[in-house]
């Protein structure tokens, strides 16, 4: 039985797909076949205990010499605590590494991805599919103007608690904005953290999860969004087993949800520049935790 070696935890809407799209080509990698999974933070499945996780995202996998079992997974950041759980059952030595964007960029991200999943109420869908993601987020944010509250602290909270965990040698931070700006450099940079050689065989240059679409179906999105969240708890199905019939179902309600139009990416000016502001005081400590200057990536 395999168990994790390395960890990539990430944050939401980060770059993590693209990441595990590009390191599940590595000779030297073996990632698990589900990305993502709610075990360190969800108190049902924690509760199943160290050998129901590692059997059933780990138990069938092949490890060959040399090789190292890595697991990607955002959810590692998505609750206070996880890095307590993490380690009492991995070793002080484990590594993990971190990757963040702009703060503001990753709220705007996270917030059209979370309306293509339709998880946000009708009127908000229907308004988007009509005016399009910056109007909707704007209308967003005066609805709900403390939204950004959730995401305020939210890397370095995470970081804190990783570095006490598991020291700071062990933790090692990097910029979505560096894959973009020198894609080579960064996956160089990557392996080196981790101690692994570069595989020149492995496609850089993929984008996986972009959230630069909108599906214009809203009543079938909604359907999908009921049908996926009675199924599933996170990545986690609630029912047990396998059903061809209701595989069927999900992937006929998925061709028809994914017909979608491209729209707008950006968030207007004014409203990044409200929110860079909201957000300093996470810049600066962000600054003190990677010893990194900020203002060419990010604000």
């Amino acid at each position: 039985m395999s168990r994790p070696d390395f960890f990539v935890a990430g944050f939401y809407k980060c770059g993590t797909t693209t990441l595990y799209d590009v390191l599940k080509q590595h000779k030297d990698i073996v990632v698990s076949k589900e990305k993502e999974n709610d075990f360190f933070m969800d108190e049902k499945l924690y509760g199943k205990g160290i050998k129901w996780y590692e059997d059933r995202y780990y138990g069938d996998l092949q490890k060959s010499d040399g090789q190292v079992v890595m697991e990607i997974n955002p959810h590692l950041t998505g609750r206070k605590g996880t890095a307590e759980r993490m380690k009492r059952y991995y070793p002080y030595g484990t590594k993990i590494l971190f990757v963040m964007r702009d703060p503001v960029k990753m709220f705007y991200s996270h917030f059209r991805f979370t309306l293509q999943l339709g998880m946000m109420p009708l009127d908000t869908t229907c308004y988007t599919v009509r005016y399009g993601f910056s109007k909707a987020f704007d209308r967003y944010l005066r609805r709900s103007p403390y939204a950004y509250k959730e995401y305020e602290h939210h890397y370095s909270e995470q970081l804190e608690e990783y570095i006490k965990c598991f020291g700071r040698e062990n933790v090692h931070c990097m910029f979505l904005e560096d894959m973009q700006k020198d894609i080579s450099a960064f996956y160089l940079e990557l392996y080196d953290f981790f101690g692994l050689r570069s595989d020149d065989h492995i496609d850089l240059n993929v984008h996986s999860n972009e959230t630069n679409a909108m599906p214009t179906n809203v009543i079938m999105l909604k359907t999908y969004a009921m049908f996926r969240k009675w199924r599933r708890s996170g990545p986690e199905c609630i029912w047990e087993g396998e059903s061809p019939f209701l595989d069927k179902i999900q992937e006929h309600l998925y061709r028809v949800y994914d017909k979608s139009i491209v729209m707008d990416q950006n968030m207007s000016r004014r409203t990044e520049k409200k929110l860079h502001r909201r957000f300093d005081n996470e810049k600066r400590r962000i600054e003190l935790i990677t010893e990194c200057r900020l203002d060419d990536r990010w604000w």
